[in-house]
């Protein structure tokens, strides 16, 4: 190979150089699709219209709460009766997930509350804590399987736990 001199044998290498860095990184993922000015306020819409079923008073039942949340989501999301019903299921299993999370670290306090300054018990509650951390952002990844990769199905993705923490606490607001 003959080396070009001058401007153009650098511009040569620099593409050389930006291709062979950049090409992987081109070719290894389709791009995802982008959310529109329309899409977005669609998903600020949702969160302002989930927040007020929160301001609600006197609160709705657990069963109807969660009915609501669900549904404005799923309208949100444009889901088929198919994928509504395969994220209903989604949801089901994340709060499953996220309950029996929550009773673990309930049962860890209880079993360290006599005892709750000692070394070990608050070693115990740190682990506890680290633990329901790490479960809840599990089950908000449950609820991945009932979105595509859709720009309003990414928008709620990337804000799940939030989501999914949001339904809970509504849903245990409703059974008091």
């Amino acid at each position: 190979m003959r080396w070009l001199p001058g401007p153009v044998g650098a511009a040569l290498v620099s593409a050389g150089v930006v291709l062979a860095a950049g090409l992987p990184f081109v070719l290894s993922k389709p791009a995802a699709p982008i959310a529109t000015t329309d899409e977005v306020e669609a998903s600020d819409q949702l969160w302002r219209d989930l927040e007020a079923l929160h301001a609600e008073d006197p609160p709705r039942e657990a069963l109807e709460f969660r009915e609501r949340f669900v549904a404005l989501t799923a309208g949100f999301l444009r889901l088929n009766p198919e994928r509504e019903q395969a994220f209903r299921a989604a949801v089901d299993s994340a709060l499953a997930e996220l309950n029996a999370a929550r009773r673990r670290l309930e049962r860890v306090h209880a079993e360290t509350a006599k005892d709750s300054g000692s070394a070990a018990s608050i070693e115990a509650r740190k682990a506890a804590w680290e633990r329901w951390r790490e479960e809840q952002y599990a089950a908000a990844d449950l609820l991945l399987g009932g979105m595509d990769g859709s720009a309003r199905h990414r928008l709620l993705a990337e804000r799940r736990l939030l989501w999914l923490l949001s339904l809970d606490q509504g849903l245990r607001r409703g059974e008091r």
